[in-house]
């Protein structure tokens, strides 16, 4: 059911604004959060093997389960951003058939360890935001945020599902 691409990859019809290789994604998001008190952070392994509870990283939050999630580990930072490889084998048989299904990804985590009474959604969904605008260069009026939670090893919290595109619009 994907889309055949044709011409380079376009959002909303155009072009993109910003050029962005595999790195520069990377080091855009840097340049933007670092400022604002994020520290990168670099990458777990893939296979989890201090996690009991999941043999992969299958998203960012996995590099800090259970321990940091638990509290029983301090985290690497309060505000951090990690370029975490994920694996995921849930839909496997879909791989090669369609663009937007593989076992393996990226996933640029933006995470926040603080108390409830730091928790700041606006500040923090505003930084990735101003990542989305700013580094990636796409307008507001081409941006739809679908802001649902995200449960998973012991974990859950609010979750941004644009950003789950932004490494999609390297080019």
């Amino acid at each position: 059911g994907d889309p055949v691409c044709f011409g380079g990859f376009q959002v909303a019809g155009k072009p993109l604004t910003h050029k962005l290789s595999y790195i520069g994604v990377w080091n855009k998001i840097v340049e933007i959060l670092e400022p604002r008190g994020y520290k990168p952070i670099k990458r777990y392994p893939c296979v989890a093997r201090w996690n009991p509870t999941s043999e992969f990283t299958i998203a960012s939050i996995s590099a800090f389960q259970p321990y940091v999630i638990s509290g029983e580990v301090e985290p690497p930072a309060k505000k951090l951003i990690i370029p975490q490889f994920c694996l995921r084998f849930n839909d496997i048989e879909n791989v090669g058939i369609t663009g937007s299904h593989n076992t393996g990804f990226v996933m640029i985590g933006q995470h926040f360890f603080g108390t409830p009474q730091e928790w700041n959604q606006g500040t923090l969904f505003i930084d990735i935001h101003d990542f989305i605008t700013i580094g990636v260069g796409l307008s507001k009026e081409e941006i739809t945020i679908h802001e649902d939670s995200w449960a998973g090893g012991g974990s859950f919290g609010c979750s941004l599902e644009c950003g789950n595109s932004v490494p999609s619009i390297a080019a």
